[in-house]
């Protein structure tokens, strides 16, 4: 084994990009910009070293067998890799640096040399992304061409806010990956050239084997804006598996397919021979310019300015100096009925809904001697005990439960024994039901509803608009019933009331959902929904955008480069037209400190780094955008349950503390934005829902185990009043 020798080299810390958002209109107004100079200290270039390929490589790989040494670079905690490819980069003319080049690869013989010159829209590997890193007048060049037509398609079809377009725009605008037929179409990549010099040589390796030895020089000067070089070094490896066999291939075939032993295998590596010779090469003929080295040219490209940043986030955990509020359990057996009987292993709770009298409804699924089946029941307590009413049965169904804005009708959609999932409408003082059929589009059975402005469900979906348009043709539908609720049982006819095609402009997300949902939230001027960038309202006629709101990261490991994604695992957006507001929820990896409060993983943390899933809500203001509170309930692998007091005055949030450690919940003072008291729970249990009562006295929640109930302060009690009433969500 030859020697280890290494090299390492620092990096300056990164400074924060700054926020600059420009306005729409001519890239070119000032004038071509030139390209930025490369600074004396480059960030990004890559630590490395030189050893014996036998320290990384199996045995029969030929840089092992060949006795080589190879170049590796050098990873966090001593570890190292090899390296697939070099690339060099100095800030010297082509001419020297190729003819520095040429006399190396002459004097190790064997290779086939080749220049050509070529269009700047072709430059290879990630080199474009560093041209276009550092050439503004480039980036605006492309975002004219190809977005600006877009956005203003977008503006006029009512799919994104003028404000929206102009980030967008400018967004655009700091793109560097562009891809190379988009640059291609404008002349300035087409009309400018780079020189290019490389230089092959093959090798056989064995009775089979071949490996590719390929050295590449080309010119950087058009991304530097100075006389500059860059290199790339690499060699390919083809070999027979000395593993592979015919006949157990033919023995282990799986005709359901599966993974199959190669009878080849390849491997990319640097041979230290040529890349210590070529930078040997570049220190003799340019000895004042260093030579840098990196594992991608993506080291070198410059970091944009980021316009249309999301909010921050500054999280606001429960407090623990805050009294501690009691529970009262109520478990299935002290509610009485079929809640005392059935077996405790057999019941799922769904839903839990409080009414305006003080009464429950809970749905749930029991399982029983003919099967499983889901019930619905009211409970009423006489002063004494609980009395339970049976008011809907069937084969499922009922997972979500919606009174009207005076509690007088509850909805909820389920389906009996062999038959499609339909509309029921409970009349609370009558205690009748009523079913419909939904007839027309909306009619799926697992398709989205709410309850609009007018109190009537309605359905949401996604579809596509035929010829897809000049940004896409993904839609957001909305389907409303064509007229009043029908006086009697049976068929009530919907219909689309607008395809809005802002979905078009948000499946692009990366993180999370990309998809529009509706917020449950009733205003009649506006329909709410959550989409990948945030909030938005829509004109619940025609499905034109009238405003949109950014909101803070929801879902993954913060990235302060892209904020969007709706996150999974959380209840549908709750909002309070009283309280002005709109929660959303969120799941975000976060680094536990065991503090309590979590932090922000370091900006390029590893991997192995402890992180843990933290769940809350973003709370929006409706009227200006600005984030009120960003209530962090804790750690949890999903965000359960969320409901609202009757003028939105309270937000409380539930979910499953880790380790099976029952139920974690914890209340808001939105005006306050923060958590005026501590709600107890038990150390066992799962929960389902949380519902505040009409008086505001009471918030019960929905458990595995039963009911618990705690009775709020005076102070905090925000009783229902004409047009305001609580509302609660699930995931």
């Amino acid at each position: 084994m030859s020697e280890l020798r290494h090299r390492v080299s620092h990096a300056p810390a990164r400074a924060c990009a700054g926020l600059l958002l420009l306005a729409l209109g001519s890239a070119f107004a000032a004038g071509p910009v030139q390209p930025s100079a490369m600074p004396a200290a480059e960030p990004g270039d890559s630590a490395w070293q030189i050893a014996a390929a036998g320290t990384a490589l199996e045995a029969q790989a030929p840089a092992v067998r060949r006795h080589e040494d190879l170049l590796f670079w050098t990873l966090p905690g001593g570890q190292r890799e090899p390296a697939t490819a070099a690339h060099l980069l100095i800030a010297a003319p082509y001419a020297q640096v190729q003819a520095a080049v040429r006399g190396v690869v002459q004097a190790q013989g064997g290779f086939q040399e080749g220049n050509e010159t070529s269009p700047l829209s072709y430059l290879p590997d990630d080199w474009g992304r560093v041209l276009l890193s550092r050439r503004q007048d480039l980036r605006a060049a492309l975002a004219e061409r190809f977005a600006q037509p877009m956005l203003q398609a977008a503006v006029e079809q009512g799919a994104l806010t003028e404000e929206e377009a102009r980030t967008r725009l400018q967004q655009a605008r700091e793109r560097s990956d562009w891809a190379p037929q988009d640059r291609a179409e404008l002349a300035v990549f087409r009309e400018t050239r780079y020189a290019e010099y490389c230089a092959t040589r093959s090798e056989r390796q064995g009775m089979s084997g071949r490996l590719e030895l390929r050295v590449c020089v080309f010119d950087m000067t058009a991304a530097m804006g100075h006389a500059t070089t860059a290199l790339s070094i690499e060699r390919t490896d083809n070999y027979a598996n000395p593993d592979y066999s015919v006949i157990r291939q033919i023995t282990q075939f799986n005709p359901l397919g599966g993974a199959s032993q190669p009878s080849r295998l390849s491997q990319r590596v640097v041979p230290a021979v040529l890349f210590q010779a070529v930078r040997q090469a570049l220190a003799a003929s340019v000895p004042q310019q260093p030579v840098r080295v990196a594992a991608s040219p993506l080291a070198w490209t410059q970091p944009p300015q980021r316009a249309g940043a999301a909010p921050a986030i500054a999280f606001v955990p429960p407090r623990n100096d805050v009294p501690l509020l009691p529970f009262d359990a109520l478990p299935w057996d002290a509610l009485g009925g079929e809640l005392a009987t059935a077996d405790s292993g057999a019941r799922y709770p769904r839903d839990l809904l409080a009414l305006p009298d003080g009464d429950l409804l809970l749905s749930m699924q029991v399982l029983g001697g003919t099967g499983a089946s889901t019930r619905l029941w009211r409970l009423h307590h006489d002063g004494t005990r609980w009395q339970t009413e049976t008011v809907w049965q069937g084969e499922g169904g009922a997972q979500r439960l919606m009174p009207d804005a005076q509690g007088s009708r509850v909805w909820f959609l389920a389906g009996a024994a062999g038959e499609s999932a339909v509309l029921y409408a409970y009349d609370v003082a009558s205690r009748r039901l009523h079913r419909y059929r939904v007839d027309g589009e909306g009619s799926d059975g697992y398709a989205r509803w709410e309850l609009d402005a007018a109190q009537r469900p309605v359905y949401f979906d996604h579809s596509y608009a035929g010829g897809g348009g000049a940004f896409g043709s993904s839609r957001f539908i909305l389907n409303a019933p064509t007229a009043a609720v029908p006086a009697a049982d049976g068929p009530w006819a919907f219909a689309p009331v607008f395809g809005a095609p802002r979905q078009a402009l948000m499946d692009a997300a990366k993180k999370g959902n990309a998809q529009l949902w509706p917020v449950r939230l009733r205003d009649p001027h506006a329909l709410w929904v959550e989409d990948a960038q945030g909030i938005a309202a829509l004109d619940p006629t025609s499905g034109r955008v009238l405003r949109a709101f950014a909101l803070p990261q929801r879902f993954g490991r913060p990235d302060p480069a892209d904020a969007s994604g709706v996150a999974p695992w959380v209840p549908t957006p709750l909002g309070s037209l009283q309280g002005r507001w709109i929660a959303s929820g969120f799941v975000l990896m976060l680094a536990d400190h065991g503090t309590g409060t979590p932090q922000f993983a370091p900006s390029g943390a590893s991997k192995a780094q402890p992180e843990a899933r933290f769940v809350g809500m973003h709370v929006l203001d409706m009227d200006d955008g600005r984030v009120r509170l960003s209530a962090l309930l804790g750690c949890a692998d999903a965000l359960k349950a969320a409901a609202r007091s009757a003028h939105g005055r309270l937000l409380a949030l539930g979910s499953d503390a880790p380790a099976a450690a029952g139920p974690q919940l914890a209340l808001w003072q939105i005006a306050a934005a923060q958590t005026p008291l501590r709600l107890a729970s038990p150390a066992r249990g799962s929960l389902n829902a949380l519902a505040f009562s009409w008086d505001g006295a009471t918030l019960w929640a929905l458990t595995d185990g039963g009911l618990l109930r705690w009775s709020l302060p005076l102070a905090l009690r925000d009783p229902a009043g004409a047009g305001s009433y609580p509302e609660h969500a699930k995931y």
